[in-house]
Protein backbone atom coordinates (compact mmCIF):
# COMPACT_ATOMS: atom_id res chain seq x y z
CA UNK A 1 0.00 0.00 0.00
CA UNK A 2 2.80 2.39 0.91
CA UNK A 3 4.55 1.46 -2.33
CA UNK A 4 1.50 2.46 -4.42
CA UNK A 5 1.24 5.79 -2.58
CA UNK A 6 4.92 6.56 -3.23
CA UNK A 7 4.53 5.65 -6.93
CA UNK A 8 1.51 7.93 -7.21
CA UNK A 9 3.37 10.88 -5.62
CA UNK A 10 6.44 10.31 -7.81
CA UNK A 11 4.27 10.08 -10.93
CA UNK A 12 2.52 13.39 -10.07
CA UNK A 13 5.88 15.12 -9.56
CA UNK A 14 7.20 13.72 -12.83
CA UNK A 15 4.13 14.93 -14.74
CA UNK A 16 4.50 18.42 -13.25
CA UNK A 17 8.19 18.55 -14.19
CA UNK A 18 7.39 17.48 -17.76
CA UNK A 19 4.70 20.17 -18.06
CA UNK A 20 7.07 22.85 -16.76
CA UNK A 21 9.80 21.72 -19.19
CA UNK A 22 7.35 21.74 -22.11
CA UNK A 23 6.08 25.24 -21.30
CA UNK A 24 9.63 26.54 -20.89
CA UNK A 25 10.73 25.12 -24.25
CA UNK A 26 7.56 26.44 -25.92
CA UNK A 27 8.36 29.92 -24.57
CA UNK A 28 11.70 29.92 -26.40
CA UNK A 29 9.89 29.66 -29.70
CA UNK A 30 7.49 32.52 -29.04
CA UNK A 31 8.04 35.42 -31.40
CA UNK A 32 7.37 39.03 -30.50
CA UNK A 33 5.09 40.81 -32.91
CA UNK A 34 4.92 44.25 -34.37
CA UNK A 35 1.68 46.18 -34.18
CA UNK A 36 0.42 49.19 -36.08
CA UNK A 37 -1.62 51.19 -33.57
CA UNK A 38 -4.14 53.92 -34.31
CA UNK A 39 -4.59 55.82 -31.06
CA UNK A 40 -6.63 58.84 -30.07
CA UNK A 41 -4.33 61.43 -28.51
CA UNK A 42 -4.83 61.90 -24.79
CA UNK A 43 -6.75 58.65 -24.29
CA UNK A 44 -6.07 54.95 -24.15
CA UNK A 45 -8.60 54.18 -26.89
CA UNK A 46 -6.83 52.49 -29.80
CA UNK A 47 -7.13 50.07 -32.69
CA UNK A 48 -4.37 47.52 -33.29
CA UNK A 49 -3.39 46.08 -36.65
CA UNK A 50 -0.94 43.26 -37.20
CA UNK A 51 0.36 41.33 -40.18
CA UNK A 52 -2.59 39.77 -42.00
CA UNK A 53 -5.18 42.41 -41.01
CA UNK A 54 -7.11 44.46 -43.57
CA UNK A 55 -6.59 48.23 -43.55
CA UNK A 56 -7.64 51.18 -45.72
CA UNK A 57 -5.61 54.42 -45.65
CA UNK A 58 -5.49 57.71 -47.51
CA UNK A 59 -2.06 59.24 -48.22
CA UNK A 60 -0.88 62.81 -48.78
CA UNK A 61 0.60 62.54 -52.27
CA UNK A 62 -2.22 62.54 -54.76
CA UNK A 63 -4.71 61.76 -52.01
CA UNK A 64 -4.73 58.11 -53.08
CA UNK A 65 -6.63 55.54 -51.04
CA UNK A 66 -4.83 52.25 -50.48
CA UNK A 67 -6.64 49.20 -49.22
CA UNK A 68 -5.42 45.70 -48.57
CA UNK A 69 -3.92 43.18 -46.22
CA UNK A 70 -0.85 44.14 -44.20
CA UNK A 71 1.97 41.83 -45.29
CA UNK A 72 4.88 43.40 -43.38
CA UNK A 73 5.37 46.02 -40.65
CA UNK A 74 8.67 47.90 -40.62
CA UNK A 75 10.10 50.64 -38.37
CA UNK A 76 8.28 53.61 -39.92
CA UNK A 77 6.16 51.99 -42.63
CA UNK A 78 4.12 48.97 -43.55
CA UNK A 79 3.59 46.98 -46.74
CA UNK A 80 0.15 46.31 -48.22
CA UNK A 81 -0.51 43.20 -50.34
CA UNK A 82 3.27 42.68 -50.64
CA UNK A 83 3.30 45.58 -53.15
CA UNK A 84 2.85 49.05 -51.71
CA UNK A 85 5.07 50.39 -48.94
CA UNK A 86 3.26 53.14 -47.06
CA UNK A 87 5.08 55.43 -44.64
CA UNK A 88 3.26 56.54 -41.51
CA UNK A 89 4.22 60.17 -42.12
CA UNK A 90 2.30 60.14 -45.43
CA UNK A 91 -1.01 58.84 -44.04
CA UNK A 92 -3.76 61.41 -43.55
CA UNK A 93 -6.76 59.15 -42.86
CA UNK A 94 -7.42 55.61 -41.71
CA UNK A 95 -10.78 54.09 -42.58
CA UNK A 96 -12.47 51.40 -40.49
CA UNK A 97 -15.55 49.41 -41.43
CA UNK A 98 -18.52 49.56 -39.09
CA UNK A 99 -19.87 46.06 -39.37
CA UNK A 100 -22.73 46.67 -36.94
CA UNK A 101 -24.10 49.52 -39.07
CA UNK A 102 -23.73 47.43 -42.23
CA UNK A 103 -25.60 44.48 -40.69
CA UNK A 104 -28.30 46.75 -39.26
CA UNK A 105 -28.79 48.32 -42.69
CA UNK A 106 -29.21 44.93 -44.36
CA UNK A 107 -31.62 43.76 -41.65
CA UNK A 108 -33.75 46.88 -42.14
CA UNK A 109 -33.71 46.47 -45.92
CA UNK A 110 -34.73 42.81 -45.91
CA UNK A 111 -37.13 43.38 -43.01
CA UNK A 112 -38.93 46.18 -44.86
CA UNK A 113 -39.18 44.23 -48.11
CA UNK A 114 -40.11 41.04 -46.26
CA UNK A 115 -42.80 42.81 -44.23
CA UNK A 116 -44.52 44.12 -47.39
CA UNK A 117 -44.24 40.69 -49.02
CA UNK A 118 -45.62 38.89 -45.99
CA UNK A 119 -48.47 41.37 -45.62
CA UNK A 120 -49.24 41.05 -49.33
CA UNK A 121 -49.37 37.26 -49.22
CA UNK A 122 -51.49 37.40 -46.06
CA UNK A 123 -53.84 39.91 -47.69
CA UNK A 124 -54.25 37.72 -50.79
CA UNK A 125 -54.91 34.58 -48.74
CA UNK A 126 -57.52 36.27 -46.52
CA UNK A 127 -59.13 38.32 -49.34
CA UNK A 128 -58.54 41.74 -47.78
CA UNK A 129 -59.82 44.60 -49.92
CA UNK A 130 -56.63 46.63 -49.90
CA UNK A 131 -54.14 43.75 -50.11
CA UNK A 132 -51.46 45.86 -48.42
CA UNK A 133 -52.57 48.51 -45.94
CA UNK A 134 -51.26 52.06 -46.01
CA UNK A 135 -49.72 51.64 -42.54
CA UNK A 136 -47.73 48.63 -43.72
CA UNK A 137 -46.46 50.57 -46.72
CA UNK A 138 -45.37 53.48 -44.52
CA UNK A 139 -43.56 51.20 -42.06
CA UNK A 140 -41.85 49.21 -44.83
CA UNK A 141 -40.85 52.32 -46.75
CA UNK A 142 -39.42 53.81 -43.56
CA UNK A 143 -37.36 50.68 -42.93
CA UNK A 144 -36.01 50.62 -46.49
CA UNK A 145 -35.30 54.37 -46.44
CA UNK A 146 -33.45 54.04 -43.12
CA UNK A 147 -31.44 51.20 -44.62
CA UNK A 148 -30.29 53.42 -47.48
CA UNK A 149 -29.74 56.39 -45.14
CA UNK A 150 -27.27 54.31 -43.10
CA UNK A 151 -25.00 53.65 -46.11
CA UNK A 152 -22.77 56.73 -45.61
CA UNK A 153 -22.07 55.51 -42.07
CA UNK A 154 -20.62 52.12 -43.16
CA UNK A 155 -17.07 53.48 -42.95
CA UNK A 156 -15.59 55.68 -40.24
CA UNK A 157 -12.72 58.02 -41.04
CA UNK A 158 -9.94 58.75 -38.54
CA UNK A 159 -7.91 61.88 -39.34
CA UNK A 160 -4.27 61.25 -38.36
CA UNK A 161 -3.40 64.93 -38.72
CA UNK A 162 -5.68 66.04 -35.88
CA UNK A 163 -7.02 63.73 -33.17
CA UNK A 164 -5.44 60.38 -34.00
CA UNK A 165 -1.84 59.17 -34.14
CA UNK A 166 -0.39 56.17 -35.95
CA UNK A 167 2.44 54.35 -34.19
CA UNK A 168 4.34 51.14 -34.68
CA UNK A 169 4.91 49.09 -31.55
CA UNK A 170 7.92 46.84 -32.06
CA UNK A 171 8.23 44.29 -29.28
CA UNK A 172 11.22 42.61 -30.97
CA UNK A 173 13.50 45.52 -30.01
CA UNK A 174 12.63 45.25 -26.33
CA UNK A 175 14.57 42.00 -25.94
Amino acid sequence: MLFLLINHVVLNILIKILIICFLTIAGFHAVAQQYLVLQKTGTVKNFKYQVGNEITVKVLRGEYVFSGRISQIKDSSFVLNSLDEIYLSEITHVYRQRNFVRVLSKVLLFGGVGYVGLEGVNGLINDYSPVISQTTLIISASMVATSFALRPFYTRSFDTREKYVLKILDFEKLE
